[in-house]
């Protein structure tokens, strides 16, 4: 029954009932053998395995035991290396040069060698002048031959022996090779000299034609070649003719011939006057007379 009033005894503990997770002993701390585990079931007709040998019954092979050289060492006491690369010996290996320090280096092995392009330069620009050289003389060797041909073709056709009058077409077709060459170039020693050879034939008629077409070449041809056909004339004047001995390149001696036939002394007096005037005029003039212009100009003031 209860207990009475004014009593102090103190009540009665209840058993404690203990817990399963109170025990100091912790079973998941332990290793789990293999006989604690459930057995396994086998298949029918399967063999039986052998039973597992524990660790601690397991003995390490026994090697043979050889009467020559000494019993094997142990390796116990031998540290092992973090490293799987092998232990080199002797000096340190240099240090690995960067990026940059190795790309400034190829680019230094790349560059050439001064003295190097210096000749490669001076050879170039060697060959190079002497082709251009080459190149302009074999076109002034063509340009030549091909109005050597053409001068003598159109040459012979207007300085013809007869009475006809120049045709208009072949004095144009020899003066406009003086438009179609560039000035660079001298073509007038080529045409003077055919046009002294037909000078000096003995037909008047071919003389007369030969010293009209020199006219013309002086009044109509190129404005680049005017100054090279008057300093081409006077020099042709004090060289000697090769081909006629005792005298020079548009000589009046042999311009006018030694014809002393009654009937020619018209022809023989307008042609020596007419080869002065053309003459002198194609050593001085050109084809519009700018000499005379320029030398009306007041003179510059100083």
């Amino acid at each position: 029954g209860p207990p009475p009033r004014g009593s102090s005894a103190p009540p009665p503990r209840r058993p404690r009932v203990q817990d399963e997770y109170d025990d100091p002993i912790d079973d998941y701390d332990d290793p789990i053998d293999d006989d604690d585990l459930p057995p396994r079931r086998r298949p029918a007709g399967a063999a039986r395995p052998p039973p597992p040998t524990r660790s601690r019954d397991r003995r390490p092979p026994t090697r043979p035991s050889s009467s020559r050289g000494p019993p094997p060492r142990r390796h116990e006491n031998r540290m092992v290396a973090y490293s799987n690369h092998p232990r080199r010996r002797g000096p340190p290996p240099p240090p690995v040069p960067s990026t940059f320090t190795r790309g400034l280096s190829a680019l230094r092995d790349r560059i050439p060698d001064p003295s190097s392009v210096k000749d490669t330069v001076l050879s170039a620009a060697s060959a190079a002048q002497e082709k251009t050289s080459q190149l302009s003389s074999n076109f002034y060797r063509e340009v030549k031959g091909l109005t050597s041909s053409e001068l003598e073709q159109v040459m012979l056709k207007a300085t013809r022996p007869d009475d006809a009058p120049v045709k208009t077409k072949h004095v144009e077709r020899l003066v406009g090779v003086t438009y179609q060459i560039s000035g660079k170039y001298d073509i007038y020693d080529a045409v003077l000299r055919k046009l002294w050879n037909k000078m000096a034939e003995k037909d008047l008629r071919t003389k007369m034609k030969s010293v009209y077409v020199l006219h013309r070449f002086s009044i109509d041809g190129g404005p680049d070649h005017q100054e090279a056909l008057k300093q081409r004339l006077r020099a042709l004047r004090k060289t000697k003719d090769p081909k006629r001995k005792g005298s020079r390149y548009f000589d009046s001696k042999i311009l006018m011939g030694v014809d002393d036939t009654p009937e020619h002394q018209g022809t023989r007096a307008f042609l020596s006057r007419y080869a002065h005037y053309v003459l002198t005029r194609a050593q001085t003039f050109g084809g519009v007379f700018n000499e005379i212009s320029l030398a009306l100009l007041p003179p510059a003031p100083k």
